[in-house]
């Protein structure tokens, strides 16, 4: 029989043991659970999946993707809202985030600083998705109307390069405009001018007044002001009313430059159809173009400028993710979303979807590219404006271009009207 001190050694030892295997096991740190969510938007699938992978594997974050359509996307929400089956992260246009604000829920600091997102994405991501509240939105890309020139025409004309300047636009639409003795176009110059048959007439316009240093807004958002003078230099001038009768000149058969009108095909078709010489878009107008009409030689060049102007200023249009206030697991939505968008993530999207970057620190990178270069390198002067609800107000600008053209109205009538009916939609 053991002795008693023999007895008390043993279960001296044991303890020390037991205390042990608690101390290594029992502190050490729990795997981490798998967290799923579920995201729609309106991505190709497969031009995301790499980065969940990714993001499974480092943050153990699944994501349940599902590809929505843009047409329809308002009533889907809707409903999924109503029967309580909306995602946590969803995918917006910029212009939507007023609309659904109040469905949303912000970044936590934790994961996203101010100073952080500023440095991180181009000013007009910062200035739309940032306001007193928190930061709204992750972005994924940030496009820019270029401008498409058939190369076969500019070289059938002894025009050796695209224009950079808005005087060069016109003098080079004029040279390239082709009529018959009754004034008929047979070929345009440019394809713009109308409201109705130009795709993004509205952010044309609203580009044209930027430029010219329109202020479009108050300070709150609440008026539209872009029918207003502006001081320069002492003296008063009303460049929202010089920027439509710039745009518009080119659709009225008395000028020089009359180059287009109302009975034409829209724009872009137009251009497809080498019917025109010159027209505006997006970079995904561009592989629309290539798909569309394969043979035809074109180019994409920046967007034009006011003449001795001291910055450039182009018009952007950009898309973000999203995290719903009903979502349960908003932190690990947002952990999701600022990892979609570091650096490395963001390349591999990019690449597969064809898209411009939003990311400052990938202009560099992406600017080298052939077709996409051009819309990179305007992302960092990219601007737009609130709009509260965009197809209400693009109707507005249609109306506003298109009263001028038929005589309608003056122009200081059509602009008036318009920045009054567009205060309506912005209160």
């Amino acid at each position: 029989m053991p002795k008693p001190k023999t007895i008390i050694i043993i279960a001296a030892s044991a303890l020390v043991i037991i205390t042990i295997v608690i101390i290594i096991f029992g502190t050490r740190p729990a795997r981490p659970t798998e967290t799923t969510l579920t995201m729609w938007g309106f991505e190709d699938p497969a031009t995301l999946s790499t980065i969940f992978t990714r993001l499974k594997t480092d943050q153990k974050i699944n994501i349940a993707y599902t590809q929505k359509q843009r047409q329809n996307f308002d009533q889907t929400m809707l409903e999924a809202l109503a029967n309580g089956t909306s995602p946590d992260i969803y995918q917006l246009n910029h212009q939507q985030l007023t609309q659904y604000q109040n469905k949303l829920v912000a970044a936590p600091s934790s994961i996203f600083t101010l100073q952080n997102y500023q440095s991180r994405f181009a000013d007009v991501i910062y200035s739309e998705m940032v306001n007193q509240k928190g930061i709204w939105g992750a972005p994924i890309f940030l496009d820019t109307l270029a401008l498409f020139y058939n190369k076969d025409m500019f070289n059938s004309m002894a025009i050796p390069q695209p224009p950079n300047t808005w005087d060069a636009f016109k003098q080079d639409s004029i040279i390239l405009t082709q009529k018959d003795s009754r004034d008929n176009i047979l070929r345009a110059g440019s394809a713009w001018g109308t409201g109705k048959n130009v795709n993004y007439a509205k952010d044309l316009i609203s580009a044209l007044m930027i430029q010219s240093g329109t202020k479009m807004t108050s300070q709150d958002n609440r008026q539209a002001t872009f029918n207003q003078a502006v001081i320069s230099n002492g003296q008063s001038y009303n460049t929202g009313q010089k920027a439509v009768e710039f745009y518009t000149s080119f659709a009225d058969v008395q000028k020089e430059t009359y180059s287009w009108n109302r009975r034409m095909a829209n724009s872009l078709n137009t251009f497809s159809q080498a019917k025109s010489a010159m027209t505006f878009g997006y970079s995904s107008d561009y592989y629309w173009l290539k798909k569309q009409a394969p043979y035809l030689n074109f180019g994409v060049a920046a967007f034009p400028q006011v003449s001795q102007a001291d910055l450039m200023v182009n018009y952007g249009d950009f898309d973000v993710f999203v995290v719903s206030n009903r979502s349960g697991k908003y932190i690990s939505a947002w952990q999701a979303l600022e990892y979609l968008t570091q650096p490395d993530n963001l390349k591999t999207y990019l690449t597969s979807a064809k898209r411009p970057t939003p990311a400052r620190d990938l202009v560099n990178w992406q600017k080298q590219d052939l077709e996409l270069g051009i819309f990179a390198q305007q992302a960092l002067s990219a601007r737009s404006w609130y709009q509260a609800d965009p197809a209400q107000i693009d109707a507005i600008f249609v109306e506003m271009l298109d009263s001028v053209v038929l005589k309608e109205a003056s122009i200081d009538e059509a602009v008036n009207r318009a920045a009054e009916r567009t205060t309506q939609v912005l209160r």
